[in-house]
């Protein structure tokens, strides 16, 4: 399916778009040590400067000398997004690591496969999510080792009071990290309403054709992942696009007569008035 997908996408069959879309842009994104000095082919957008200077840092700095502090780093990164930033339960899952069977043990070992395949590219620091993958083999492992742990206990003359405060203390423990998913998914759903609310005020903006600037600003965050980009633009009567102020004319100039709006701080469509193409 992928060749067949690359031929009707860039229109040659061993060219994927993400690789032609590197090769005009960010040429240097791609596996392998250091940096690519190749240019790109085209000129980015002003709004993608500053993503094009820190990861040309990112990939002049990641050489096979830093292998080691990139596995390490990574491998923080991923436990922080699987216990939540609670190393004690990295104990739990060294027990857990003598209590595995044979399909709990292949498990973990394509989760920790994710790290080592990926270690063949530079990535910016916390992009944990490329492992994501793998969090329920680790998740699984720390089970283990808290069940195992509960099992020791059992089987040891202890006071009932003890057997009862280790799940006691690790609950306690877990429970922030309980209140931090009820607060993100509450956050989730609000940038899901005003996304649903924007989404309602282009569509009545109906078939006449329309440009609908969305700035991507610190007191809307979530709108930057509002723009659309389509495959075909003539196809479309609504373009949904980046603010970028100036710059924005550029686009009104290939735009043919569309309507000009741009979503305001309260996530409102206001007219924009007075926005000339450049001559």
């Amino acid at each position: 399916m992928i060749p067949f997908w690359n031929w009707k996408t860039t229109g040659d069959w061993r060219t994927t778009p993400y690789a032609l879309y590197a090769k005009r842009y960010f040429p240097y994104e791609r596996p392998g040590f250091g940096l690519d000095p190749t240019p790109p082919e085209r000129r980015l957008p002003a709004g993608l400067t500053p993503f094009d200077a820190e990861f040309r840092s990112i990939h002049r700095r990641f050489t096979a000398a830093t292998l080691p502090s990139a596995l390490l780093r990574r491998s923080a990164d991923a436990a922080g997004q699987v216990w939540g930033g609670r190393l004690f339960l990295a104990l739990f899952f060294a027990l857990g690591l003598a209590a595995l069977s044979a399909e709990s043990a292949l498990a973990l070992a394509c989760a920790f496969g994710i790290l080592v395949v990926y270690l063949v590219y530079a990535l910016s620091p916390g992009a944990a999510p490329y492992y994501a993958e793998g969090y329920p083999a680790f998740a699984l492992v720390t089970a283990l080792g808290l069940r195992a742990a509960m099992s020791w206990l059992g089987t040891r003359a202890v006071p009932r009071i003890a057997a009862f405060l280790l799940p006691a203390f690790v609950l306690a423990l877990l429970a922030p990290a309980g209140l931090q998913a009820v607060v993100t998914r509450a956050r989730k759903q609000l940038d899901s309403n005003a996304y649903a609310q924007f989404r309602a005020q282009v569509d009545a903006l109906g078939g006449r054709g329309a440009v609908v600037f969305v700035p991507c600003t610190a007191v809307r965050p979530a709108s930057c992942e509002w723009v659309r980009n389509v495959p075909d633009l003539s196809r479309e009567a609504v373009w949904v696009a980046r603010d970028l102020g100036e710059h924005d004319a550029a686009l009104i100039a290939v735009a043919g007569g569309r309507r000009q709006f741009r979503v305001g701080d309260d996530g409102r469509l206001r007219p924009i008035l007075g926005l000339a193409p450049p001559l």
